[in-house]
């Protein structure tokens, strides 16, 4: 795998492309909401607990799983 300045002096492209991130957000986006529509049938009533403990949970793995992806697709293309 060729270091990032070497790629970019080669002038293969190393980032993505807008409409790769928008995709992303969008699919994550719909996730979280699917997750806070069940969350808001099966919980009776929310306190401040729960919403932080979901807020945080969400917020953590929204932020994960790309990354998980990423490091799954470099290492299998490897």
């Amino acid at each position: 795998m060729l270091p990032i300045e070497e790629c970019t002096r080669r002038g293969i492209g190393v980032g993505m492309s807008w409409v790769a991130i928008i995709g992303i957000a969008v699919g994550l986006a719909m996730d979280a909401f699917a997750v806070s529509v069940a969350a808001g049938l099966i919980i009776p009533t929310l306190t401040y607990r729960h919403i932080f403990r979901l807020a945080f949970h969400f917020g953590l793995f929204q932020f994960l799983m790309p990354i998980v992806g990423w490091l799954a697709g470099r290492t299998i293309s490897e």
